[in-house]
């Protein structure tokens, strides 16, 4: 288990990772039975190797931890993949970006409804041309 793990390591070595994806395989990687502490710690370690660890400041490490619970914590996983291809994305970008295409996706879903007569009845009310003077200004 131990060698398939530092030879996937090794493969994926290779290829430049998203940065929110490697700390997530950081923060949930869990010691394994067969595993003792060193052991642990050394896996923990190259894990570590392919995250971006800059001097920050502790208000720049705050969102980028609630970057990564943001994407890691989302229920959907397609907007999670839209979050994980942008290499370089910061919290309100991550937020914005999720927010939009979970509208477009509810607007979407509504669409696909009215389209196949599930569509919900909203009671638009009649304008009255006598009743409105705006109307005759037109």
């Amino acid at each position: 288990m131990i060698l398939l793990l530092l030879r996937w390591a090794s493969c994926m070595k290779k290829k430049k990772r998203n940065n929110v994806f490697s700390r997530h395989l950081l923060v949930s990687r869990r010691q394994v039975n067969e595993q003792n502490v060193l052991e642990y710690l050394r896996a923990l370690q190259l894990l570590a190797k392919d995250c971006t660890f800059v001097d920050v400041r502790a208000r720049t490490y705050r969102d980028e931890l609630m970057r990564d619970s943001f994407i890691n914590g989302l229920k959907n996983p397609s907007i999670r993949q839209r979050l994980l291809e942008k290499d370089d994305i910061d919290l309100q970008r991550a937020a914005d970006l999720a927010d939009s295409l979970e509208r477009a996706q509810l607007q979407s879903d509504s669409m696909s409804r009215v389209a196949t007569g599930h569509s919900l009845t909203t009671s638009v009310p009649r304008v009255d041309p006598d009743q409105n003077p705006e109307a005759n200004n037109s």
